[in-house]
């Protein structure tokens, strides 16, 4: 089951929290709420989105989310566009902190800035592309991570919200190469002209204030200004994505209409709520700007470490390679050895049985001839009279009636086996030791007694004691 992710959209005006699901048939939130800046209560210690999380997590259930996607204001960006002389991403990044530095609105702020290769030079190393940049305040990128970090959430995706709903609106739509797509909001009004399928204008201007005519006047000056730039002779198709109220959304669809009649323009509504649950962490658009970057990506780590972690993988593999080369050799020399023993066993099989001719194992068909003969010769060899047999119990009243009571003695240990007895146990003294190998070298039922080992145990109280009595 898919897990859900928080999706925050934010203005000016507040924050609009919703917990939404990855999985295809979760495109509606179930469950969100709006909270508003200037209802909040002033504080000196938390920032106003700060405030406004903590609200937002006492009233929306977030234990499912771990991921964030936080679709700000286009009035926050600085959208600007730079003609460089090649078209590699990496070069690119390196050198666009330069090219946008006087081009930036507050020079001693630092910025976050994203891009896409918007028009490539036509051949290779020659011409100029140009390349579409936007820029938000590090500060605002930082407070958003800090805060939801610390609410064990990671902020994947930070966006402009008018521009990925254009983005989403071509996803669905790609039978609209050239277009114009306007987000309408009560804060701001953002537009991207679409044409040949990518988005090759982006502007953004308040709506506060501004009436339906003023808003669809800015509008066509826009087209007009950009077909001025580019030699582009056409108007575009219009679409109108917005949250505002119905009313006021119609207003402005009309007076788009009334401005563009000229034209032979066609107006179309679209859900902006729609349009924005299509909006994932994890999707990546070719043209999507993403400020989640450096310490404030989820993969920072990663990217920046690449390249020692392939070398590293590369030196793994090549210390490994030799590894599994050395053991190679190694079996390989061990095979050499063992034939030459086992061609030596072949000799030594067939010189002391040379009737056998059908040598199979010469180990182990040696070792059963060995025992073969040992019981023709009987029992290992001895003659019949050297062998004893003895009873356990006939042992054990032996060295009952050998060790005087009086002897502080405690057997922990007795092994009986093949005429040979292992008796160990502790006693209270060495002195004690020599006086049980004594008392049992008396008996005519044992040949020898052996200490073989005699040691004070841990605390020094003990004497630990360990006898071998051959029958």
């Amino acid at each position: 089951m898919d897990r859900s992710f928080l999706r925050l959209e934010l203005d000016d005006l507040g924050v609009h929290a919703a917990v939404a699901g990855k999985g295809p048939r979760q495109i509606q939130a179930p469950d969100e709420c709006r909270i508003r800046f200037e209802d909040l209560p002033p504080s000196e210690e938390a920032s106003a989105f700060d405030t406004a999380m903590d609200l937002i997590a006492a009233r929306l259930d977030l234990s499912s989310c771990s991921q964030a996607t936080i679709l700000v204001s286009s009035l926050w960006i600085s959208f600007r566009s730079v003609d460089l002389p090649f078209s590699s991403p990496k070069k690119v990044r390196q050198v666009l902190g330069f090219e946008l530095e006087s081009l930036l609105p507050l020079s001693n702020e630092d910025y976050i800035s994203d891009f896409f290769i918007l028009k490539s030079g036509e051949k290779k190393g020659q011409g100029s592309n140009r390349v579409q940049t936007a820029s938000i305040f590090e500060s605002r990128v930082r407070g958003y991570a800090e805060k939801l970090k610390a609410m064990g959430i990671q902020p994947r995706l930070i966006t402009p919200r008018g521009y990925a709903a254009a983005l989403a609106y071509l996803g669905i739509h790609r039978e609209k190469e050239n277009s114009v797509f306007l987000s309408l909001t009560d804060t701001e009004v953002s537009l991207v002209i679409i044409l040949q399928g990518r988005p090759c204008s982006l502007r953004s201007f308040p709506a506060a204030g501004m009436d339906a005519q003023e808003i669809s006047i800015k509008v066509k000056q826009a087209v007009i200004g950009f077909n001025q730039r580019t030699g582009n002779r056409r108007f575009f198709e219009i679409s109108v994505c917005s949250d505002r109220d119905p009313e006021k959304t119609r207003t402005i669809v009309i007076g788009l209409e009334k401005v563009f009649d000229p034209d032979g323009v066609t107006v179309a509504e679209l859900s902006s709520k729609e349009l924005l649950a299509t909006v994932l962490p994890q999707k990546k658009g070719k043209y999507l700007f993403n400020f989640c970057q450096g310490e404030y990506g989820s993969s920072s780590f990663v990217k920046k470490h690449l390249g020692s972690m392939v070398a590293a993988a590369i030196l793994f593999a090549a210390v490994f390679g030799l590894f599994m080369t050395g053991t190679a050799m190694d079996n390989a020399r061990l095979a050499a050895r063992i034939a030459v023993i086992d061609s030596r066993a072949l000799d030594i099989f067939t010189q002391t049985f040379p009737q056998i001719k059908k040598v199979q194992d010469p180990y182990l068909q040696m070792k059963a001839n060995l025992k073969n003969a040992a019981k023709k010769a009987g029992s290992g060899g001895k003659k019949a009279s050297d062998q004893r047999t003895f009873k356990l119990v006939q042992i054990m009243n032996e060295l009952s009636d050998r060790i005087d009571a009086s002897i502080d003695m405690d057997i922990s240990r007795f092994l009986f086996n093949n005429g040979r007895i292992v008796l160990s146990g502790s006693t209270d003294n060495f002195n004690n030791v020599d006086k049980i190998k004594g008392r049992i070298e008396s008996s005519d039922l044992f040949k020898t007694v052996e200490i073989s080992s005699a040691a004070a145990d841990k605390k020094g109280n003990r004497v630990n004691f360990k006898f071998i009595i051959e029958m």
